[in-house]
């Protein structure tokens, strides 16, 4: 049997409503997955600040130390290079001694003259060599600063043996920051002795009378 079905009404049959709880639950579901996810995005920066702050504090303090470190070591290798020159001049002292020992060929009293004026020159000064060339005396030698040098021409000059005292060169010589002179002058030396007689006669040269002759 076929049924039919008849609207007696001349009305539309309702359309079937579409389910709207469906689509918003899928928004709302949506909208945490996006917020946790972006929490988890803010978790995870967050961390690598901190870790990456705690490197970079780290490497500062190592910085630190490393300059601490470097500017102590400054320090140490200016005193090294200070110790060095102390000793390297001592060295230099001690053999132009020896040298002076070793080629002792003039008049004792020239080295006893020579030494009274060393040993009243500052300790920072010494010669690297001590020649008779004709007439004058060439002195060659260093000295820590130009007052030393200037004493050791004033000593020359007041000592009584040496005159007409020239300072030839005198030049800075720096090294790792250090400061010395070097130094070139030449004098006369006039003897004890000569001079002593010298004076002797020109003070009896009034006095003295001449020889008289007698009558054959």
């Amino acid at each position: 049997m076929i049924m039919i079905k008849v609207n007696l009404l001349g009305v539309a049959a309702p359309k079937p409503k579409a389910k709207a709880a469906e689509p918003a639950k899928k928004s709302a579901t949506q909208v945490w997955v996006f917020l946790g996810a972006l929490v988890v995005s803010f978790g995870i920066v967050g961390g690598m600040y901190l870790i990456w702050s705690g490197s970079i504090a780290g490497l500062e303090v190592e910085l630190k130390k490393q300059k601490a470190v470097q500017t102590r070591l400054v320090g140490v290798r200016l005193e090294n290079a200070k110790y060095e020159q102390e000793r390297a001049l001592l060295e230099q002292r001690v053999k132009a001694v020896q040298m002076l020992q070793a080629s002792r060929v003039g008049p004792t009293e020239f080295m006893n003259a020579l030494g009274n004026v060393v040993s009243k020159t500052p300790t920072d000064l010494f010669f690297f060599s001590v020649v008779h060339q004709g007439d004058r005396v060439v002195i060659q030698g260093q000295s820590g600063s130009a007052n030393s040098v200037a004493a050791l021409l004033a000593l020359l000059k007041t000592s009584g043996y040496f005159d007409d005292v020239q300072l030839r060169q005198l030049y800075e010589d720096d090294k790792e920051s250090l400061v010395s002179y070097k130094f070139n002058l030449d004098c006369s030396y006039k003897s004890p002795s000569v001079a002593g007689s010298v004076t002797s006669a020109a003070a009896g040269g009034g006095t003295a009378a001449p020889p008289q002759r007698t009558g054959m």
